[in-house]
């Protein structure tokens, strides 16, 4: 019987972030019936005869958005006492609520009502004026005293997110930054460069020339100051945005990453994975073994429309398609891409792979051990160029 993770994308915001692509709206009008719409989802999607997720046992939850703090408790409880009623779950699921600072006053509720263990801060900045430049709705010293409030609360599992690359920052800045992080020694600290997403505010800032964004050789230095900080604090640079403290890696993220755990995405926007029940049975490159579903970013055809297939759409991944997934998301990893795992690949896809791996080899940029072929650091930072010569 198989593990999967269990995704929950709660799609409403009080105001949408400069930088924001993701799905979500600010209206309010639809967060009381999307509880039930995701309930009712997840129930009929136990019913689908094609997929794992009735025999699943899930041992990672992670509720994102958007803002899952904007939820009422009384909210958040209706939507725990439901999935848990509905989904077979493990001994000690992880269990990752995100949370932004302005929320923190429902910190101690979400303690003692609900089953999180794990949350996730979307700090970004700890400098007033960056957060205005943002649009986030907290200010630096709302950031401190959330941080402060989970640890009184009792979570002692906390990820925060910084974000650095902002226009015009400065080493100093960024500095200052992780030095403020490294006071309050979270767990897992998640850092990301500052990204122009198209369709989002920043992307129309930038083509008005309103502000510029720094260039990949600032980028660049600005990593290579993050990963020599982490280093020197304790925790390990396992992804190319993720830091954490020994025993406290994602769980759920991490199989996002390996390309090959299911995972169930419910709500507007969400996404799910899982391999055919037929796979083991084909041996070619070309055949579909996998298939990804996206729900329609739509909230208010989600929570007014039986969940149904107008509502999401499909795409069926071959061995080939899930190779190359594998090697643009292992590349990003300390872990790199696994022998085993390649050794499994269907003869053509293997040659193939041994052939793009040697030059990336004689040139240092991955590392041979005896189980896997690991990115060095600053190869890590440049993974997607590196994919690429796989494809």
């Amino acid at each position: 019987m198989s593990t999967a993770g269990l995704y929950i994308h709660v799609p409403f915001c009080e105001a949408k972030c400069s930088y924001c692509a993701f799905y979500s709206v600010a209206d309010p009008t639809y967060r009381q019936a999307y509880v039930d719409a995701v309930l009712r989802e997840a129930a009929l999607r136990l019913e689908e005869a094609d997929t794992p997720w009735h025999e699943a046992v899930f041992d990672t939850l992670y509720i994102g958005g958007g803002t899952p703090s904007v939820l009422s408790i009384a909210d958040c409880v209706r939507l725990f006492e439901g999935l848990n009623r509905l989904f077979r779950w493990s001994a000690s699921p992880e269990i990752t609520f995100e949370l932004n600072p302005e929320h923190r006053d429902r910190l101690s509720d979400l303690k003692r009502h609900t089953p999180v263990n794990r949350l996730s801060m979307g700090i970004q900045s700890f400098r007033d004026e960056r957060l205005r430049f943002m649009r986030r709705r907290h200010n630096g010293s709302e950031a401190r005293a959330a941080i402060e409030a989970a640890a009184a609360a009792g979570f002692d599992n906390l990820s925060i997110d910084l974000i650095y690359g902002l226009p015009d920052m400065t080493d100093t800045e960024w500095a200052e930054q992780l030095d403020t992080a490294a006071a309050y020694r979270p767990p897992h600290l998640s850092a990301y460069a500052l990204t122009v997403e198209p369709g989002s505010l920043l992307a129309r800032q930038v083509e008005r020339g309103d502000c510029r964004v720094p260039d990949q050789d600032v980028l660049a230095a600005q990593y290579g100051r993050l990963t020599d900080w982490a280093e020197r604090q304790g925790y390990a640079a396992y992804e190319v945005s993720n830091f954490a403290r020994p025993g406290h890696e994602a769980r759920h993220n991490s199989r996002y990453w390996d390309v090959q755990t299911p995972y169930l995405g419910l709500g507007p926007g969400a996404h799910s994975f899982c391999r055919l029940p037929s796979a083991a049975a084909i041996h070619d490159a070309t055949s579909a073994v996998a298939v990804r579903r996206a729900n329609r970013p739509d909230v208010r055809t989600y929570t007014t429309t039986p969940y149904g297939p107008a509502l999401f759409e499909q795409e069926r991944l071959s061995e080939t398609d899930l190779y190359h997934e594998y090697v643009m998301t292992a590349l990003r990893t300390a872990a790199g891409l696994h022998k085993g795992r390649l050794a499994a690949l269907p003869a053509p896809l293997r040659q193939a792979c041994l052939q793009h791996l040697q030059p990336l080899l004689q040139e240092g940029l991955l590392i041979e051990t005896e189980t896997a072929y690991r990115p060095t650091p600053a190869a890590r930072y440049r993974a997607d160029g590196l994919a690429l010569s796989f494809f």
